[in-house]
């Protein structure tokens, strides 16, 4: 889903369970890019894990695509050199554009437009509809399988009417051998949910009502819906804008750029907005001595990053859903007019789809990132021979991710969710680096080069959040202060909030040594503390 995290595996994987993303290195600042996914607001990341959790995007999704220059990849005994155990996976690395010199101011603006539809599913048949597998070996007369009411005619199986439940979740499951009971699942799940039931022929079926009564329920009509996967999502939208200025002579060279994103995702409820200012600049001082300056502010707004996750997609139940399933009827009845969720009624499917639109629309979370990316580099030229840089770097992230869940009752009390995390990352890194090299050192063809350099490199982060779970004293005010304890509410599990906190610093030395003959045959030494 567009605004979710970047995988980026370079040459294969290195660990099976471990993290295989390269490192990013931005203008030679290296940018914390890890996956940052979580199960639940507040209560850390997971960098490897595969499912389960909300995607809250990585920094290196921050940079905008029109500010880069140039892309390099580095792995092996290259990117172990220049960053030890964080390039293990490789390095991407990423120069932005600086402007070029030119007589006047030039003015650069650029507008795309990104149109996605889901276009690949699975393939099913149309034909059959809800009903499990053993109601299909049991008789031959399809219509036996669902209740005829004088009043209402034709019903959907239910699990309490008249205490008899008209699926084969209760019914013997016959195989070679005898029966299966339902304890068994030996033919996996063969709930109503599933389509082993009659042929859909437009039978006028009954569906209970939001009050769960038959009285106020409606007629459905059991017919294919050969597009309800199709029909879960929507045409997606991204514009994006840039507008740049840059100049340049024989002082050097600067750019300015403005970029904007807007997203709409495919799944209904969800998106992104993303806005960048950068600042590039090479200047030269002296004849020996210049300086590179960069730096690139992003502000990031992204709605119900969750919308994936275990406990908020609609994947863990959608896919399940028998081919009569008509995913607009149940969009438009989730929820009651006074705006609490709707009763289940009678869903002739065993997942709830009440419970997964309400989830889609009323369970919303919300993500604002503050990210600032810089680095200032100045360079020694003495000699054609000698180059040494000195670079400071900066990589700071101000997190915020809110939670609110609309409470499910009319009182609007009871129900509700609200969680607040707040998040400051934080990275600094002083670089040193002398590099020698000769090209025809001794001999024509023979080339040789020498980098020695020092990093010091630190990482510090807070995390503080809170949640209120608990029964509200005041309707719609989401708010750690709107609980309330009485009766069984009487403790104050789920109220606490809690910090985290972490540091890690890394001092390094390293030496690589490169000669190579006619630029064909190399040897390469390298070496870091």
């Amino acid at each position: 889903l567009e605004g979710g995290s970047t995988r980026i595996v370079i040459r294969g994987n290195n660990s099976i369970t471990g993290n295989n993303q390269p490192l990013f290195v931005v203008d030679g600042m290296p940018v914390e890019s890890t996956a940052n996914i979580d199960g639940t607001a507040g209560q850390g990341t997971g960098e490897n894990m595969t499912s389960g959790g909300s995607d809250y995007s990585t920094g290196i999704n921050m940079i905008n695509q029109s500010d880069i220059e140039s892309i390099d990849i580095l792995k092996g005994p290259a990117a172990a050199a220049l960053y030890g155990a964080r390039g293990a996976n490789g390095v991407v690395m990423i120069t932005t554009k600086k402007g070029s010199k030119k007589e006047g101011v030039g003015i650069e603006f650029s507008y795309g437009l990104k149109i996605s539809d889901p276009n690949r599913f699975q393939e099913q048949q149309n034909k059959y509809g809800t009903g499990g597998f053993g109601m299909a070996q049991r008789t031959a007369n399809w219509d036996n399988m669902y209740r005829t009411d004088s009043k209402y005619g034709m019903l959907m199986p239910t699990n309490d009417w008249d205490g008899k439940f008209y699926s084969a979740c209760y019914d013997a499951l016959p195989y070679t051998g005898g029966l299966w009971d339902y304890a068994e699942k030996a033919f996996s799940w063969h709930g109503y949910s599933t389509s082993w039931g009659p042929p859909m022929t437009g039978q006028k079926l009954r569906v209970r009502g939001t009050d769960g009564t038959w009285e106020n329920g409606d007629d459905y009509i059991n017919n294919p819906n050969p597009n309800n996967q199709k029909d879960i999502y929507r045409t997606g939208y991204t514009n994006t804008y840039n507008v740049a200025f840059s100049n340049g002579g024989d002082w050097g060279s600067f750019r300015v750029a403005l970029g904007n994103i807007n997203n709409e995702a495919i799944i209904p409820n969800s998106g992104y907005k993303q806005s960048n200012v950068s600042i590039g600049g090479n200047i030269n001082l002296s004849r020996v001595l210049k300086t590179s300056v960069s730096a690139t502010y992003t502000d990031f707004d992204r709605h119900n990053p969750n919308v994936t996750s275990d406990n908020a997609s609609y994947t863990k139940w959608f896919y399940n859903y028998p081919r009569g399933f008509n995913t607009n009827y149940w969009r438009n009845r989730y929820k009651l007019a006074d705006g609490s969720k709707a009763g289940n009624g009678d869903q002739h499917i065993s997942a709830n789809p009440v419970e997964m639109f309400w989830r889609m629309y009323e369970q919303n979370q919300h993500q604002y990132n503050n990210k600032l990316i810089g680095s200032v580099a100045l360079t020694y030229t003495p000699t054609n021979f000698l180059d040494v840089t000195g670079r400071i770097g900066l990589d700071l992230d101000m997190m915020e991710l809110e939670a609110k869940n609309n409470p499910t009752s009319t009182s609007g009390i009871d129900g509700g969710y609200y969680s607040h995390r707040l998040g400051k990352e934080k990275v600094r890194d002083y670089q040193f680096l002398a590099t020698l090299h000769k090209d025809g050192l001794f001999l024509q063809k023979f080339n040789a080069s020498f980098a020695l350099g020092a990093e010091s490199w630190k990482r510090k982060d807070y995390d503080l959040w809170a949640q209120n779970s608990r029964k509200w004293s005041n309707p719609y005010i989401w708010s750690f202060s709107n609980y309330n304890l009485e009766g069984n509410n009487a403790n104050m599990s789920g109220l606490l909030p809690g910090e985290d906190r972490y540091e890690k610093q890394i001092n390094s030395v390293y030496g690589n040594l490169e000669l190579n003959w006619d630029n064909y045959l190399y040897l390469q030494i390298t070496g870091r503390n």
